[in-house]
């Protein structure tokens, strides 16, 4: 039998790392895909200015544990589609919409990110445990809590980190 040369050994090894590498990479990215982070498109105007329509943003999947002003993907009713909107109330809150302003336990919501008034008023809507209650950024959308109802916590896929695409925009929301 022949002997195979240093050269053919070193291509052997070589060629193995590399698709052991790529294995280990790949299992990585699975794993952190799977239960660490997710990428999404922002399909539609809901989240503007914050969030412009085709914008990419990358998702944290960490534990359920939301703040009110974050950002939070979660799958619809129907599971058709991820929707990414803004938590306004949290469980054991109370909201209301009083002309155009936003209040939470009888207290006016600080909103920075919303450029402008609400058009209409809600009446007082208690947060049930597991629950939150979600709004658009552009309040002329209306596929939010204040039409389409209270999100179970569960649905929750996560908490926007970054919106990395258009470069133009890139924004980090800790």
């Amino acid at each position: 039998m022949l002997k195979k040369t240093t050269t053919e050994k070193s291509f052997l090894t070589y060629l193995s790392d590399i698709i052991e590498i790529s294995l280990i990479l790949f299992a990585l990215s699975w794993v952190l895909k799977t239960y660490c982070f997710g990428l999404l498109t922002v399909e539609d105007q809901a989240m503007q200015p914050t969030l412009p329509a085709s914008s990419m943003v990358a998702v944290y999947k960490g534990p359920d544990i939301w703040k009110r002003g974050e950002i939070v993907s979660y799958s619809s009713p129907d599971n058709a589609k991820l929707l990414i909107k803004r938590v306004i109330g949290l469980s054991g809150d109370t909201v209301e919409i009083r002309n155009g302003l936003t209040f939470i336990n009888n207290q006016p919501l600080y909103e920075p990110y919303q450029p402008e008034k609400t058009t209409f008023d809600l009446p007082a809507v208690l947060v049930p445990e597991n629950h939150i209650f979600v709004m658009n950024d552009n309040r002329h959308m209306r596929d939010d809590s204040r039409f389409n109802g209270l999100v179970e916590t569960g649905l929750v896929q996560g908490k926007v980190l970054i919106c990395y695409w258009p470069l133009s925009k890139i924004k980090i929301f800790l």
